[in-house]
């Protein structure tokens, strides 16, 4: 419109100064289709564009619901940690079929096995930055994460935080966790106060460190569509989880509280019926020790406890 009132004062003044009054102003192509809107019919209406529909979260699948996760647990720098730095490592995977195939043809519950890899490691030095712990190379994580993938194995990233924090030694791991064959563990024992230090005194988790962990997991199971998350808690002291009535268990997050520590059959069970059996929270875990455990509980053994354990882990 601003366009067509210039031209029309330009074509005004040459009249008015005595111009030749056959002369007719030039109108530019884009002035032309602008007179031609002002003119001609009114523009259809515009569609409005529709808002998308939100992508609902997926449906919350415990996988522990039916089958059973059988770990070798450890860290592949140093045997003495566990079975899993066996060598060679094809040998030790056969090892772990071999054992979670024992399982299933004792009840038949499908089994999923699983490399239960430890990172960060608690140390029994400061360190540089005073935190007790030593966190492995990304490149070893992921050399392990990719091997767990390839044979069809789940993988358990298991955290021994020393004087550091559950919060910024997870997210740290969530390159991996994000991951579908990927889940978590965190072990209270090597979880230390500003005064205390892993190997003299026994750690501890608070329900609201552990209820952090289980409301992250939570958000990744939906954000990345991943399937239900698994996150061990392990425990063979009243203090490890002073106040494990307060753990909040969340749909997309298989939580699962694991007896540990070694030792005698007898001993054994009795540990299992005191913190799992009489105070079930979530799934039930136990964990043995090829090394330790005089004699080692066999998988009908395992089973007879009651309820049978969800998860089972040898080191």
């Amino acid at each position: 419109v601003g366009a067509v009132a210039l031209l029309s004062g330009w074509w005004l003044g040459a009249r008015m100064w005595g111009s030749d009054e056959r002369v007719v102003p030039p109108v530019p192509p884009a002035v032309g289709l602008l007179v031609g809107q002002v003119a001609g019919p009114p523009l259809a209406p515009a569609v409005p564009t529709p808002t998308p529909t939100p992508t609902p979260p997926p449906q919350p699948e415990p996988i522990l619901a039916t089958h059973r996760l059988v770990t070798f647990y450890g860290n592949p720098l140093a045997e003495v940690m566990g079975v899993l730095a066996q060598r060679p490592t094809e040998r030790m995977i056969e090892r772990l079929r071999q054992q979670a195939a024992a399982y299933q043809q004792v009840d038949g519950r499908p089994i999923i096995p699983a490399l239960h890899f430890i990172t960060p490691v608690a140390q029994a030095s400061a360190g540089a930055d005073g935190m007790y712990r030593l966190r492995m190379d990304p490149e070893l994580i992921e050399e392990w994460c990719n091997l767990a993938e390839r044979h069809g194995l789940s993988f358990i990233l298991d955290v021994q935080i020393g004087r550091s924090n559950v919060q910024e030694e997870v997210e740290l791991l969530r390159p991996w966790l994000i991951r579908p064959h990927v889940h978590l563990a965190l072990d209270p024992e090597f979880a230390m106060s500003p005064t205390t230090e892993p190997g003299k005194q026994i750690g501890s988790l608070t329900a609201e460190q552990i209820n952090w962990a289980i409301e992250y997991l939570a958000d990744i199971a939906v954000e990345y569509r991943t399937g239900n998350r698994i996150l061990i808690v392990h425990q063979f002291t009243d203090n490890m989880v002073p106040d494990r009535e307060n753990l909040q268990l969340n749909p997309y997050v298989d939580l699962v509280l694991m007896m540990d520590g070694f030792g005698p059959p007898a001993l054994k069970r009795a540990q299992y019926d005191r913190y799992i059996a009489t105070d079930p929270v979530g799934f039930a875990g136990i964990k043995l020790f090829y090394q330790h455990d005089r004699p080692l509980m066999t998988p009908a053994d395992v089973l007879a406890l009651d309820p049978p354990p969800d998860v089972v882990t040898y080191q």
